[in-house]
């Protein structure tokens, strides 16, 4: 590897990269896979996806607003439905994301949402005291009725398995229990008060046998009768508020957080029909809002600390956690234009340009110090309006700015090398994009777009307000099975190829000349997947996430070939982290020197020279004569970014973990040591 060692590289810790605490989770169980729904602070929502049940990658991504909270995220038959304290109830559109039904509901903010079980109806607990009853109809929502109103907000509730009861828990320190057929409320806990405070039910749950489980804010957990509303156990389990419970598919455990971070479960006995203690870990350094359990026996737990934590309840006390970081594609966020030395970073509402000097490079085979100078900052564009932006990107000559959302894009013309830096609107759309990249001689947009458009391609020679994109031929593509989805493009280093990724992983070559499909790349069935061309444009590179196997797929053969695995997977597991790449970058062609990077791993991998792998078009898969030779370095802290300016020039993003948790709120205080 001493080629790796002599690239000069420049380390960044200065961008201000705060990833956003977890407010919500949803387990979607498809056949063998399952997906999880999160949403964060922020109000975006993140898709994570598995085909096998255990690793988990993250396969999209809906941006947030500004002017909007989600509360809760429901499932029902492969559809999103979201609420917050707007008092709207949406409906997401995963390829479109953005809302397809939007319904008031009539009774203030929503608090807490959830579904039946046999997923027809929705339940939502209102600001005003009410539980509002909606129809999911194929086509959107549709109002059913209201039950009784109580005094208070309503902070949770839950269907009993039959459909015929709804359990309740307001903030005026009671459980109500409602019959869903006459509206009214048939059995009312009042929970004890201490002070002059009512205690409040953060999470209710109802079993089949009709046993009701709360969660308060004394830090305890209570098991009540349904019938009659006595209290049958009780467990003070946490120190200070209990926020989330979550039940297996068995109804044989129970788990409980809140803002102690602990996790605690709770064990049925069948013999005494009792509950009892059953362990406890902690997962997690601030609150854990949140907890779901999948039918494949998987419990996941979210909060403050921004984390998402994955263990299978079968294992729950051995502490067989894997982590799952919020940082998974934040190299999306960063582009590099090498023609005018600039790094630009999307922020949620904004876009921040930096111009990077050659006389702040240092060895990336040194400790680790920072440059004498950092990068200047030239320009910072603001987004339009409560939306989040969707999509960016920069030209290599830094001359061509565009943004998005999920309803509209601007294009800038800006000069940061002037005397005063300036941008200039020259072009705006009404499109959104998935992705949206610049051709390397900056002379065209190519945008993958959110809709019935395809790929797009802009002209950016005398382009102006009135100027209007070609759409690339994806007729020799389609072959009859209508629209394909491009959630993802990649253009060759030459400008003469693009790669394009559906939204069902399938990948696609064509000819930015012709405008024109080439060929079809094989389906890997591992996931996720990341890719880059060769400096050359002749062969494609993808590296799988899951197996850590590098692969080439060539031009001219039209065929994927395995060029080895590394033995990456069990170090990564005893650390109780999956990798989950960001990228992959061609360090040297001629050497099979790669690049590959997670949040705190950079690995540089080097293939065999003249290696012959198998053919995986033609599913032939030749014995691995060697596993690829791999280094890997931990001396940096929260990798966020890494790009190749040039041949020897590397430049790399980094978020100090102390300045990620200084963005936090604090922990819970707690004596330790008697003192």
């Amino acid at each position: 590897f001493a080629r790796a060692m002599d690239i000069q590289t420049l380390r960044l810790r200065f961008i201000e990269y705060q990833p956003q605490p977890v407010n919500c989770l949803a387990f979607c169980d498809i056949g063998n896979g399952s997906r999880l729904a999160v949403s964060r602070a922020d109000s975006s929502i993140e898709i994570w996806a598995t085909a096998n049940g255990e690793n988990y990658y993250k396969d999209l991504f809906i941006p947030g607003r500004s002017d909007v909270s989600i509360e809760a995220l429901v499932w029902s038959r492969n559809r999103l439905f979201s609420a917050g304290l707007t008092g709207c109830i949406h409906e997401w559109s995963l390829d479109l994301r953005c809302p397809t039904t939007t319904l008031d509901s009539c009774a203030g903010p929503v608090w807490c949402m959830c579904a039946n079980s046999d997923q027809s109806m929705l339940a939502a607990g209102c600001e005003e005291g009410q539980v509002r009853l909606l129809e999911i109809l194929s086509d959107g929502l549709c109002h059913v009725r209201g039950l009784d109103k109580q005094e208070g907000r309503i902070l949770s509730l839950a269907w009993h398995p039959s459909g015929e009861f709804i359990i309740t828990g307001g903030a005026d320190g009671t459980i109500r229990k409602y019959d869903v057929t006459c509206g009214r409320s048939i059995l009312r806990i009042t929970l004890e008060r201490y002070g002059s405070q009512s205690t409040l039910v953060w999470s209710v749950k109802c079993l089949s046998d009709g046993t009701i489980v709360s969660a308060d804010s004394c830090g305890k957990v209570n098991f009540w009768n349904g019938v009659h509303g006595t209290l049958s156990r009780s467990f003070h389990s946490h120190k200070a508020d209990t926020l989330a419970i979550a039940v297996s598919a068995k109804e044989d455990a129970v788990y409980v957080s809140g803002i102690d971070p602990k996790i605690l479960r709770l064990q049925k006995l069948e013999e005494e029909k009792s509950w009892v203690v059953a362990g406890d870990v902690c997962f997690h350094t601030h609150d854990v809002r949140c907890l779901a359990v999948s039918k494949s026996g998987v419990l996941v737990s979210g909060g403050i600390d921004t984390n998402i934590m994955m263990c299978p309840t079968a294992s729950f006390a051995r502490d067989s956690r894997t982590e799952y970081p919020p940082f998974a594609n934040s190299a999306s966020r960063f582009i590099v234009a090498p023609g005018g030395n600039v790094l630009m970073y999307q922020a949620p509402t904004e876009l921040k340009l930096w111009q990077v000097g050659s006389n702040e490079l240092e060895s990336l085979s040194s400790a680790g110090g920072l440059g004498a100078a950092l990068p200047t900052s030239v320009m910072e564009i603001k987004a339009k309006g409560p939306l989040h932006i969707m999509s960016s990107a920069i030209s290599s000559d830094a001359s061509f700015v565009a943004l998005c959302n999920v309803q509209e894009m601007w294009l800038y013309k800006v000069d940061v090398l002037g005397h005063v830096p300036r941008a200039e609107v020259v072009w705006k759309s009404r499109i959104a994009c998935y992705k949206m990249q610049f051709t390397p001689d900056s002379r065209e947009l190519v945008l993958a777009t959110i809709g019935t458009k395809g790929i797009l391609v802009l002209s950016l020679i005398d382009v102006g307000l009135n100027s209007e994109p070609s759409q690339l031929d994806l007729a020799q593509q389609k072959k009859g099975k209508g629209d394909m989805v491009f959630t993802d493009i990649e253009i060759s280093p030459t400008g003469e190829f693009m790669a394009a990724v559906t939204s069902k992983k399938r990948m696609y070559l064509y000819s930015l000349k012709s405008r024109c499909l080439i060929s079809k790349v094989p389906h890997l069935d591992v996931q996720p997947v990341v890719f880059c061309f060769d400096p050359l444009g002749t062969s494609l590179f993808l590296f799988s996430g899951e197996n850590r196997e590098l692969f080439k797929y060539s031009f001219a053969d039209e065929h994927l070939s395995s060029m080895g695995s590394t033995a990456l997977k069990s170090r990564y597991k005893g650390r109780k982290k999956l990798m989950l790449p960001n990228q992959i970058i061609v360090l040297s062609a001629m050497e099979s020197l790669f690049a590959v990077y997670d949040n705190d791993c950079l690995v540089i991998i080097r293939g065999s020279s003249g290696y012959d792998g198998g053919d995986i078009a033609a599913g032939k898969k030749r014995k691995l004569q060697q596993c690829l030779r791999y280094q890997l370095m931990f001396d940096y802290q929260v990798l966020l970014f890494v790009a190749l300016f040039s041949q020897n020039r590397l430049i790399t993003v980094e978020r100090p973990i102390e300045a990620i948790l200084k963005g936090l709120p604090p922990t819970f205080a707690r004596n330790r040591y008697g003192t």
